[in-house]
């Protein structure tokens, strides 16, 4: 593989690495990957999962590219006024027609984790060159400290009721090592969760519900790809309702990585990630140069 450094945008004022395969031209019917920032994390990506991906993916014979949002990273700050939201889209957009120019790719696969995977659903929303997403773990789905506190103690309550069935769980409840506190602040927000933050909860699932769903229904290829500590499944359960898993389309894959938390900070969950992604991705649009590598997870379900 090869590696450019460029600079993307009408400004130019966006930085960010092209990933392409060596001696060979990129084959423009298959998608070109984009990663985006996840937060303020810059390019390279929660424990260089961008920088793994993108040299992984050029293995494979895809373009990928991994650059920085205004004001992350080395990438200039905007002065226009433009909320980030919208900025964002405008920006993948801006670098998606530079790629297009640079090396003919017409369609683009989108990755995101947290942050970025919100981003990454709006513009597929927007933009019909996005050929496919891979959303990790998403964040930020609304500005509210009760929607976040709510989705927290539910990610929390998943977590201790299946640890319940774990010998080693109740080792560390007798030995004084579980968090006592968390674990009854957990069962009471259970019992009196009604009232002003339920109302503020069902504010908030009333206007995401029809956009994720709209999402989910994009006739492209998406990887729904959570850490099983992680509470972005706790997001999709409490927007979708319980059982939206058993209802996905057949375009919709889904990857639970278990003990996994929010960045894949343990070296084998993002091994098992950038694997899962791999195969995905080269089972989608094949035309690939090396062997698939076991993605380790077991329930890749498509």
């Amino acid at each position: 593989m090869k590696e450019r450094a460029l600079l993307f945008g009408k400004s130019r004022s966006l930085v960010g690495i092209m990933t392409c395969p060596t001696g060979e031209v990129p084959d423009s019917d298959r998608p070109a990957l984009i990663m985006l920032n996840a937060g303020l994390v810059h390019r390279v990506g929660p424990n260089r999962l961008h920088v793994t991906m993108a040299r992984r993916m050029a293995e494979r014979g895809f373009v990928a590219v991994r650059f920085d949002f205004s004001g992350i990273g080395e990438s200039l700050p905007r002065f226009d006024g433009v909320p980030y939201p919208q900025s964002a889209v405008l920006e993948v957009q801006e670098v998606m027609d530079a790629v297009s120019e640079i090396t003919g790719a017409r369609r683009f696969c989108l990755m995101g984790l947290s942050s970025g995977a919100l981003v990454s659903l709006e513009t597929a929303l927007a933009d019909p060159r996005v050929a496919g997403a891979v959303i990790v773990n998403p964040h930020g789905f609304w500005d509210s400290p009760e929607w976040g506190a709510h989705v927290e103690n539910l990610s929390v309550g998943r977590i201790y009721r299946r640890n319940a069935w774990r010998l080693e769980s109740w080792r560390r409840l007798i030995t004084g090592k579980t968090n006592y506190r968390r674990l009854a602040e957990t069962l009471w927000y259970r019992v009196a969760r009604r009232g002003n933050a339920a109302r503020q909860v069902s504010t908030v699932v009333d206007g995401i519900k029809q956009r994720l769903f709209a999402f989910l229904r994009l006739n492209i290829p998406i990887l729904l790809l959570f850490s099983d500590k992680d509470r972005g499944i706790d997001n999709f359960d409490e927007i979708l309702g319980r059982g939206w898993s058993e209802q996905l389309g057949r375009n919709v894959s889904l990857v639970v990585i278990p003990d996994a938390n929010h960045t894949l900070a343990v070296p084998i969950h993002l091994h098992q990630a950038v694997a899962s992604i791999d195969e995905w991705m080269t089972m989608r649009w094949p035309g690939g140069r090396a062997t698939l590598e076991p993605a380790l997870v077991g329930d890749l379900r498509t």
